[in-house]
């Protein structure tokens, strides 16, 4: 099987295997105190109803919303996530499609139990809790109070053409701040976004009405981070001409294997809620190959042809890659695949002939890709699919990578594809 196939298909099938478990440092809260340990983190799209929990000395189990209070997972490096039990109703209307939508303006309740997210939590607290349909839930809670869902809903109206708002929320969260004079011009400004809600409990926390502290805890969101790196290595090429009606004989020809400097610089772009992950790579790449081979004709004891052929090549090359870290820890092992373009800033390619005629020799040199006429077959941009394989630090790394690529034939009666290995160190500024 191509090895480009056999790393795309090991990526895809494989690496789900190694990424499932993520342990995280974790405290779990029960009625007895806080106990320290890992959790293992999922970058939960769907509020979470169970976590596996591992203490420090002790033997990891599941633990469910009736079990404990709350837990705290350090989802990135200083970056916590939040999370508390919640056991109560929630609205189960429909919300994707208008024409899922009903005509009542009530909410559907259902009751349900559901580690929900603290965005923040203070005086006034608000949650976040994505319910399994992807809906998003607004809760709040003030004090040591239960904690209540924000009813807002969207209906269709009695005249089936226009869509109501069940918008509920505005009083319940007056009925909780509007003790509260400076607040009460802000109640008539709330929007059901997170952005909205949030800066109403901010507002509220940071106002002369709350004696206590400001803010307990906020939840602060993954941002995508960039990160730049350089890398050298060598590569080593295989270069396989295949031609008919082809003048110069190149599919007659052993090229055998070179071995060239390779270097380059990119640029990663480390995606939010990964926990550093999964990477995006552009890079601009320089890479070369030296290469030649011959071949003897011979028509018969007093006529032959001896064709021999050099190809020097160099190309910039701007490379995209997605790279996927299989685990945590000092040294990351990683799988990735990605496209290649490039440009050729160097060109030699050439097929000399020696003709032998009786005691006549004859020399020219044309072209290695050409057509019958002469005319040079040489393309310079081309294009390719990579995978690669690798181990990286924080600072260093090391990569294998694969490349095939369309090479430099322009020409229909000649194909050139190029299957090139590099080996790679990496440095991360």
């Amino acid at each position: 099987m191509n090895p480009f196939i056999q790393t795309l298909l090991f990526v895809v099938l494989v690496m789900p295997v190694f990424a499932q478990k993520n342990y995280r440092p974790a405290e779990v809260y029960t009625r007895s105190g806080v106990i320290q340990g890992e959790i293992d983190y999922k970058n939960w799209s769907v509020s979470p109803k169970e976590i596996r929990f591992t203490p420090e000395g002790g033997q990891g189990g599941t633990f469910y919303v009736p079990d404990i209070s709350g837990f705290r997972v350090e989802k990135s490096k200083g970056v916590w996530e939040k999370y508390v039990a919640f056991i109560g109703d929630i609205d189960q209307s429909s919300y994707r499609f208008a024409i899922d939508l009903d005509r009542s303006p009530d909410p559907h309740w259902g009751r349900d139990s559901f580690f929900v997210q603290v965005l923040q939590e203070g005086e006034l607290s608000l949650f976040q809790l994505r319910d399994p349909t992807r809906k998003v839930h607004y809760l709040i809670r003030k004090g040591d109070g239960p904690i209540q869902a924000l009813v807002y809903k969207k209906y269709i109206s009695d005249d089936l053409a226009h869509s109501g708002y069940n918008s509920l929320y505005i009083r319940q969260i007056g009925l909780l701040a509007g003790d509260c004079r400076e607040m009460l011009p802000l109640i008539g400004h709330l929007k059901y976004t997170e952005k909205s809600l949030l800066d109403f409990c901010t507002a509220y926390n940071r106002s002369s009405c709350n004696a206590g502290p400001p803010v307990i805890f906020e939840n602060k969101k993954d941002k995508a981070v960039l990160r730049a790196y350089a890398m050298a290595g060598v590569n080593t090429l295989q270069l396989r001409f295949n031609s008919f009606a082809d003048p110069n004989r190149l599919g007659y020809q052993e090229m055998p294997p070179s071995v060239n400097p390779a270097a380059g610089v990119g640029l990663d772009l480390v995606f939010a809620r990964t926990n550093g992950r999964s990477i995006l790579s552009n890079e601009l790449f320089y890479t070369s190959y030296k290469t030649g081979g011959d071949y003897l004709e011979v028509t018969d004891a007093n006529q032959q042809r001896y064709f021999s052929t050099e190809i020097d090549l160099a190309y910039v090359k701007l490379q995209t890659l997605y790279r996927h870290l299989l685990s945590k820890g000092k040294w990351k092992p990683y799988l990735g695949a990605g496209i290649s373009n490039g440009l050729a800033v160097k060109e030699r390619q050439t097929t000399t002939i020696e003709s032998t005629f009786f005691s006549t020799v004859k020399t020219d040199v044309f072209p290695a890709v050409r057509t019958s006429d002469g005319q040079n077959g040489f393309r310079s941009y081309e294009t390719g699919f990579i995978g690669c394989a690798g181990v990286r630090s924080e600072k260093w790394g090391a990569e294998v990578r694969y490349e095939r690529n369309n090479g430099f034939s322009k020409l229909f009666s000649v194909a050139t594809p190029v299957k090139v290995w590099h080996l790679m160190i990496r440095y991360a500024f």
